[in-house]
C-alpha cells in the first residue's frame, strides 16, 4: 500500500488529474455525456416538431451540468464504498491517501454551485428536475438506509441504483420542454426506458471479468453468476435496449435506420462475447466494456442526433 506521504509534496490539481484519469476519465464520459445531452435534447425537440438541432448554448449548458452529475456520483460512490475499498481495494486513489474524502466532498459541492448557476442562467425551473437528481443521488449515497439488506441483494442494489438514469434524463430532457413551458412529450417515455437500459448496459459491460481480474470481496456479476449467465444477462438487456430503441426511433420515423446499425453492431457484441467465453481474459473483459460504452454512443446517436441532422439538413435544403 502507498504510504499517504509520498502525495504530501503533490500540488492538488496534479493529485486531481490523475484521480481523473483512474477514476472518472474525462475523454470516455465526455464522449458519452455529450451524446446522451445532445441525443435527449435533439429528440425531445423533435417530438415537440420544432427546429430538431438546439442552440449550442442550451447544448453545452445541459452537457455540462450533466458531466457534473455524473461527477457526484463518483464522489457519492468513494463515501458510500471507502470502507469496503480500504479493506479491499487499498490501490484506489483514496484508500492509498492520493486524494482525501473531504477534498472530493468539497469538489462535489462546488460542482453543485457550478450547476446551479449554469442552471440559473438556463432557466430557473430547472432547479425542480435538478433537485430530484441531487435528492436521488443523497439517498443512493446512504444505500436508501438499507445498506446491509441491499448488500445481499445485487439485483435490488442494481435497480436502485440504476433508476437515477431517470432523474438524468427527465433533466436533459427538462432543458427543452420545461424551458420551453411545454408538458413532456409522451414519447418520452420510451427514450427514458432506452436510458435506464442503457444504464445496465454500461452497470454489466463494467462488472463482467475475467478470473484473473476478481478480487477478493469485491462483487463483480462474473462472479456471482459465473462468467457464461452474467454475459448471457448482458446479452439480453442488449436485446431488450434495441428492441425499445428502433421503436423510440420510429417516433421520429428513423427505426429502419436504427434497426440495421444496432443489429448489425449487435453481429460484434456476439462475436465478443464468444470470444470471452471461449478465452475469459483481461483482454477481452476490457472488450466487453468497451462495447458497452460504444452501444451507448451508437444508440443516443441514432435515436437524437442522427435524425435531428438529417431533419435539420433537408429543412435547410
Amino acid at each position: 500500500m502507498i504510504e499517504k506521504r509520498e502525495f504530501n509534496n503533490q500540488t492538488f490539481s496534479k493529485r486531481l488529474s490523475v484521480y481523473l484519469v483512474e477514476r472518472f476519465p474525462l475523454n470516455k464520459f465526455g464522449i458519452m455525456v455529450s451524446m446522451f445531452a445532445l441525443s435527449g435534447l435533439c429528440f425531445s425537440q423533435m417530438l415537440r416538431g420544432v427546429q430538431p438541432l438546439p442552440s449550442l448554448l442550451v447544448f453545452l449548458i445541459t452537457a455540462i451540468v450533466t458531466l457534473l452529475v455524473f461527477f457526484q456520483l463518483r464522489v457519492a460512490d468513494e463515501f458510500k464504498d471507502y470502507e469496503d475499498d480500504c479493506l479491499y481495494q487499498s490501490y484506489r486513489p483514496v484508500p492509498r491517501g492520493l486524494v482525501s474524502l473531504k477534498e472530493l466532498g468539497t469538489l462535489a459541492f462546488v460542482s453543485a454551485l457550478i450547476q446551479g448557476i449554469l442552471v440559473a442562467f438556463l432557466d430557473v425551473k430547472l432547479f425542480l428536475p435538478l433537485a430530484a437528481v441531487w435528492v436521488y443521488m443523497g439517498l443512493m449515497t446512504k444505500e436508501f438506509f438499507v445498506r446491509d439488506w441491499l448488500r445481499v441483494h445485487p439485483i435490488a442494489y442494481l435497480a436502485s441504483h440504476m433508476f437515477i438514469m431517470v432523474f438524468i434524463d427527465l433533466f436533459i430532457t427538462a432543458c427543452d420542454w420545461l424551458r420551453q413551458g411545454s408538458a413532456m412529450p409522451v414519447g418520452m417515455y420510451a427514450f427514458l426506458f432506452v436510458s435506464l437500459c442503457n444504464g445496465l448496459i454500461i452497470e454489466f459491460g463494467r462488472k463482467i471479468r475475467a478470473p484473473e481480474q476478481e478480487e477478493n470481496g469485491v462483487q463483480t456479476y462474473s462472479h456471482i453468476w459465473g462468467i457464461r449467465i452474467a454475459s448471457r444477462v448482458w446479452l439480453y438487456v442488449i436485446m431488450l435496449a434495441c428492441v425499445f430503441a428502433v421503436y423510440t426511433a420510429s417516433l421520429v420515423q428513423f427505426s429502419l435506420q436504427t434497426a440495421g446499425i444496432l443489429l448489425v453492431f449487435i453481429l460484434f457484441i456476439l462475436k465478443g462475447v464468444y470470444q470471452f467465453r471461449r478465452k475469459p481474459d483481461k483482454a477481452l473483459a476490457d472488450k466487453i466494456e468497451f462495447l458497452s460504452g460504444l452501444w451507448v454512443i451508437l444508440s443516443y446517436g441514432c435515436l437524437g442526433i442522427l435524425p435531428a441532422l438529417l431533419k435539420a439538413f433537408s429543412v435547410g435544403r
